[in-house]
């Protein structure tokens, strides 16, 4: 599957968390996209770890690897409630609750914003 216009060059970036799965190969235990909104913020989009790697450090690192990337800009976030973890996840990376940035509903229902302004490194 391609996504060109979401998180292909030059607007966006997406990583991949890579471990062992032995004999020298690597799986993918999760991955997060980024892309530039036009409006001066980057938009952190596709934060998803596999289950066997949640709760081992995975999606703090893809955060903290995005974070890093874009130095002195503001990165939001859009997740649905449902989704606890990723929230949980953000807010211990920094992001922090913001009033929605778009009118537009979520087809996921219910959605929280969350904004981190980030420094310059």
């Amino acid at each position: 599957m391609q996504l060109p216009w979401i998180i292909g060059p030059p607007l966006g970036r997406a990583w991949l968390a890579l471990v062992p799965a032995g004999e020298g190969r690597e799986q993918v235990a999760g991955t997060i996209s980024l892309r530039a909104s036009g409006d001066g913020c980057d938009d952190l989009r596709r934060l998803f770890v596999r289950p066997a790697f949640r709760r081992c450090g995975v999606g703090v690192a893809l955060v903290l690897a995005a974070i890093a990337a874009v130095p002195g800009r503001t990165l939001r976030a859009e997740v649905p409630v449902t989704l606890h973890q990723a929230v949980s996840v953000l807010r211990r990376a920094g992001f922090q609750a913001t009033p929605p940035w778009h009118a537009i509903p979520s087809a996921w229902g219910p959605t929280q914003f969350l904004v981190l302004s980030n420094p310059a490194l």
